[in-house]
């Protein structure tokens, strides 16, 4: 099996150093932005685009350098910060910006210097997750998911605990392409805290695979989310612990099945974030790089088939989701390659549907706190692109594209990992 390529020319947030870092790199008003950004496209507002937020933050800036502090201006530094904070954190902007400007790493920032009620409490949810998720997702399942902003909410935390997709396809033969290397997975935080069955099904194939799985090292959330929450330091303290486990474990392969996480996961080894963790040397810090893997990617090529007696309940359309992080070859690629080979082994391939890009699915993180119409906007966008037909089930590669899929799905839609489909 060919190892994987060190640079993911997908990795979100791969730059090094301060965005307006002596002058050096400036918003050119290009525009190039705009043609990529979901909120954009979702609600037509150009001071939530990337140029917006980067054209306000430079103009604010400068009144401050100039002994001014904004005065004069529409808008005060505070209340900049505020407006900029309304960001997706998709970093699609970095990947066509022709001066490599990322504005979730300037929204990081700012959320930093003037933190909001949303950061404390997304604080609080992440760092607390083994005591809050199991017990909001109870609490979600005995409420009604209905309309609106608390309808959200519910369907949300019950689309993070449970789905409705019942499995209808198992292993007919692994591939034992494993070769006997030790292994650990990375569950994430939902994985931990949520849906242990992702991580039972995960460890089978693995195991299946001819991988050595090793014990749950003891890992932290992989800190993508709190980094562009503004919470640095908290997410600095995850990354190190995450390292150390990595250490401990003896420097194995580390299988990832959500995106996102492959995606904050490969970041500790480059860009500004990797100059802080303590790599021993370069050696180490490539070593790193090369031992994040999609678990999809890991799986060779098994042949799979549909479950006598429950096939008859597949659903007759199945769509798959392109995650905003971790996408491309090196990433949700191999996820959508490996939901093709199982739905054709099983004689289902007519079943699968993409859609016609990267379609975002309006997750946001904090954003769901601070602006939820903001992030269902751009959910109902995602779905109409899709044109998703009731009985009809939506699958994807990234556990928090999960939890905002099924809770903004039209009626009669199912969302879930690509994992929920399998029976092992």
């Amino acid at each position: 099996m060919a190892d994987a390529p060190t640079h993911q020319t997908t990795l979100h947030c791969d730059h090094i150093g301060d965005p307006f870092a002596g002058g050096e790199k400036q918003c050119i008003l290009c525009g190039r932005c705009l043609q990529v950004c979901p909120l954009f496209a979702a609600t037509g507002r150009e001071e939530l685009s990337p140029r917006g937020k980067f054209y306000l933050a430079q103009t604010v800036s400068r009144a401050q350098k100039s002994g001014r502090d904004g005065e004069g201006l529409a808008l005060s530094l505070p209340t900049a910060a505020q407006l900029a904070g309304l960001c997706l954190s998709c970093g699609r902007c970095e990947k066509v910006c022709p001066q490599e400007l990322c504005a979730p790493h300037l929204v990081g920032e700012l959320r930093a210097a003037y933190p909001g009620w949303e950061s404390w409490v997304w604080k609080q949810w992440i760092g607390k997750a083994g005591a809050l998720w199991p017990a909001a997702g109870a609490a979600a399942r005995l409420l009604p998911g209905g309309e609106g902003r608390f309808g959200r909410l519910v369907r949300s935390l019950k689309g993070m605990t449970r789905t409705a997709i019942r499995p209808w396809l198992e292993p007919e033969r692994l591939d034992a392409c494993g070769q006997g290397r030790k292994t650990v997975l990375f569950p994430g935080c939902v994985g931990s805290h949520a849906r242990g069955d992702w991580t039972d099904k995960s460890l089978a194939l693995l195991e299946g695979s001819g991988y050595a799985v090793a014990g749950m090292p003891d890992w932290g959330c992989c800190g993508c989310t709190l980094g562009h929450a503004g919470l640095p330091g908290l997410q600095a303290r995850l990354q190190l612990r995450n390292v150390a486990a990595w250490r401990a474990a003896g420097r194995p392969l580390v299988a990832v099945y959500c995106a996102t996480c492959l995606d904050g996961l490969r970041a500790y080894a480059t860009g500004d974030q990797g100059g802080d963790l303590g790599w021993e040397n370069a050696m180490e810090r490539e070593q790193w790089m090369q031992s994040i893997r999609p678990l999809a990617g890991l799986l060779g090529e098994p042949v799979f088939r549909a479950v006598p007696g429950v096939s008859d309940d597949a659903p007759p359309g199945i769509m798959f989701h392109m995650p905003c992080h971790g996408g491309g070859p090196g990433g949700a690629g191999q996820d959508l390659a490996l939901v093709r080979r199982m739905l054709e082994g099983a004689g289902q391939g007519g079943l699968l549907r993409t859609g016609k890009g990267n379609e975002c699915c309006g997750m946001g993180g904090v954003l769901q706190l601070g602006a939820p119409e903001l992030s269902a906007a751009v959910a109902a966008d995602c779905w109409a692109s899709y044109g998703a037909a009731p009985g009809e089930a939506m699958l994807t590669a990234c556990s928090g594209c999960v939890t905002q899929l099924a809770a903004t799905a039209p009626r009669g839609v199912n969302a879930g990992h690509w994992l929920d489909m399998m029976r092992m």
